[in-house]
């Protein structure tokens, strides 16, 4: 901008006289002539800028399309994630409720090795899914 504003229709009037080494190089070049190369050259700088802002405009607009991508993303997660641990907290209420008392008076009623084993594997479940909904809630905090 200050280019800009340096370029005035007052160097057209003035008639700067040029020193000895313009005056040698540009052989007294009337003001007009001056004038329209210190435009040619602001011109010139404005469109290398119009041309780097382009880009920053499109970068910018990328990044944003990949951050929504990426909110999404993680939105979609964390709604998966609430699901899993509403699920995880409703299984293991089934399990003392239904299937562990089913095994416990199998094995109660059977004596049997591998009655006793299903329901120690059934326990162990149980207590290991507890701990994976733990897990999961910790993740959801984070």
């Amino acid at each position: 901008m200050l280019r800009v504003r340096g370029v005035g229709i007052d160097d057209l009037k003035r008639g700067e006289r040029p020193g000895s080494l313009q005056r040698a190089v540009l052989r007294q070049a009337p003001p007009i002539v001056r004038f329209v190369q210190r435009y040619e050259t602001i011109n010139q700088q404005i469109d290398g800028l119009v041309s780097r802002l382009e880009q920053h405009k499109t970068r910018v607009l990328r990044d944003l399309t990949m951050l929504d991508n990426m909110y999404d993303a993680a939105r979609a997660y964390l709604m998966n994630l609430a699901l899993r641990i509403v699920a995880g907290t409703a299984k293991p209420r089934e399990l003392d409720e239904i299937v562990l008392p089913q095994f416990k008076a199998k094995a109660a009623q059977t004596n049997e090795m591998v009655d006793a084993q299903n329901l120690r594997d059934a326990v162990a479940r149980r207590d290991y899914l507890e701990r994976r909904v733990h897990d999961l809630r910790l993740t959801a905090t984070l």
